[in-house]
C-alpha cells in the first residue's frame, strides 16, 4: 500500500526548523497542502511558522498569492509539540544536521510513530540515502528529497531513488513536488547527487584562487557574478548555506569519491568552520554582515580601473574564441604586450598546465 500523493488533504510533517525545513514547509502550504514542524528546540517550531506567516503575507503584498490562497496557506502550517504529533502525516521530510549517525536514529524515531505507508524523505545534500535507510524497517518508502537554499525560490528539487527506494515512493515525491511548485529531477543515490557533484567546482577552484591569493573573495564574487551572470558567487553562496554545512558535505563527497583529488575543498575552508565564522548565520564568514543580515563588502581597491580592457593576446588558434573577443569589442593582438588581458581556453587541462605549455609566465621578477 502507499499514499495517494494526489489527494486534497495531504500531509507532510517537516522535521526541523532551520532555513531549509522552514522553506520546505512554506512550499508545501503554499501548494495547498498541510504542513506540520517539529523541532526538538524549544519554541524553535513555533519561530519557524511565525517566520513563513511573514513570508506569506509578504507574497499576498507583492501580488504573488491571493489573499484568500495566503490565508489558506498559513491555516494549513502547525507547529507540532512532539514528534508523535505526525503520526498521521502522508510524508515526513527530515531536514537536520548532516551526520549520518543522527540521521539514522531520526529515521528510526520517524519510523515508529507514522504509518506503514507514510513516505520518509531526506534533505540530505550529500550522504547517501542507502546509508540512511540501513537502520529502517521499510526501506522501500525512503527516499531523498533534496531542496535548495532559499526554497520558495529555487524551484529544483533532486527525488533520489536509493537502492530500494520502490517505483512508487519516487512516483508520489514527483507529484508532491510538483504541488509544492517545484521542477522534481530523479537522480541516483550517490554522494552529492547530481547538483552538488556537478557544482564542486564553482566552490572548490574559488577556495583555491582565494588561498594562493589570486584574488580576494570578494573580487572573485564579483567577476563571477558581473562577468559570468550567476547570482551569487562562490563566497556569498557559501556563506548564504553556512560553512558549517557546506564544509561536512565537502568531506563526505570527496571522501564518497575515494579521495579524488579534483573534489577536495581548500585548508581555509577548514580554517573558517574551526573559527566559528559560519557565515550570514553568525554574521561573520568569508565576508562581515550587518544587523540586517546583509553584506559589508570591502573597499574596493583604488588602482582598479573601471575602464574595460580594449585589446587581447589570443595565443592559440581556438575556434571560436576570436569571434567572441570580438563580439565583446575587443581587437586581438599579434603578440602579448605585456599589459593586455590574455584569453585562452584549457579545455582538459588546468590554467597552470596550460600557461606552462605556451611559456605564458610572468617575466616580472
Amino acid at each position: 500500500m502507499s499514499i495517494d500523493p494526489h489527494k486534497e488533504n495531504l500531509k507532510v510533517g517537516v522535521i526541523g526548523a532551520g532555513a531549509m525545513g522552514r522553506g520546505i514547509a512554506q512550499v508545501s502550504v503554499t501548494g495547498g497542502m498541510q504542513a506540520l514542524i517539529f523541532d526538538t528546540a524549544d519554541g524553535a517550531a513555533q519561530k519557524a511558522c511565525d517566520f513563513i506567516g511573514g513570508m506569506i503575507d509578504r507574497s499576498v503584498e507583492k501580488g504573488r498569492l491571493s489573499e484568500t490562497d495566503g490565508s489558506n496557506a498559513k491555516n494549513n502550517l502547525i507547529a507540532a509539540e512532539k514528534l508523535e504529533d505526525l503520526s498521521d502525516c502522508d510524508l515526513v521530510v527530515e531536514a537536520i544536521v548532516e551526520n549520518l549517525d543522527v540521521k539514522q536514529k531520526v529515521f528510526q524515531q520517524i519510523e515508529s510513530v507514522v504509518r506503514k505507508e507514510t513516505i520518509i524523505a531526506s534533505n540530505t545534500s550529500s550522504i547517501r540515502i542507502a546509508s540512511i535507510a540501513s537502520a529502517c524497517t521499510h526501506k522501500d518508502r525512503i527516499a531523498g528529497l533534496h531542496f535548495f537554499n532559499p526554497v520558495p525560490l529555487m524551484k529544483l528539487v533532486e527525488v533520489i531513488n536509493a537502492t530500494e527506494t520502490s517505483a512508487e515512493t519516487i512516483e508520489a515525491l514527483n507529484v508532491i513536488g510538483k504541488r509544492m511548485g517545484r521542477v522534481p529531477v530523479v537522480v541516483k543515490d550517490a554522494p552529492g547527487f547530481l547538483v552538488n557533484l556537478g557544482g564542486r567546482a564553482y566552490t572548490t577552484e574559488a577556495m583555491r584562487l582565494a588561498a594562493e591569493g589570486v584574488a580576494q573573495p570578494h573580487e572573485i564574487d564579483a567577476i563571477m557574478r558581473d562577468a559570468c551572470g550567476f547570482r551569487m558567487g562562490p563566497f556569498e553562496l557559501a556563506d548564504l548555506t553556512g560553512i558549517d554545512v557546506n564544509f561536512p558535505v565537502s568531506q563526505i563527497i570527496y571522501s564518497g569519491y575515494f579521495y579524488d583529488k579534483r573534489l577536495a575543498t581548500s585548508p581555509i575552508h577548514e580554517s573558517m568552520m574551526e573559527a566559528g565564522r559560519l557565515g550570514r548565520k553568525t554574521k561573520a564568514g568569508f565576508y562581515d554582515y550587518d544587523d540586517n543580515g546583509q553584506i559589508i563588502y570591502p573597499d574596493l581597491d583604488p588602482k582598479i580601473k573601471d575602464n574595460p580592457a580594449a585589446r587581447a593576446y589570443v595565443p592559440e588558434d581556438i575556434e571560436g574564441l576570436e569571434p567572441i573577443a570580438r563580439d565583446i569589442g575587443l581587437s586581438i593582438l599579434k603578440e602579448d604586450d605585456g599589459i593586455s588581458p590574455i584569453l585562452v581556453a584549457p579545455v582538459g587541462e588546468d590554467c597552470t598546465s596550460v600557461v606552462h605549455r605556451l611559456g605564458l609566465m610572468s617575466k616580472e621578477p
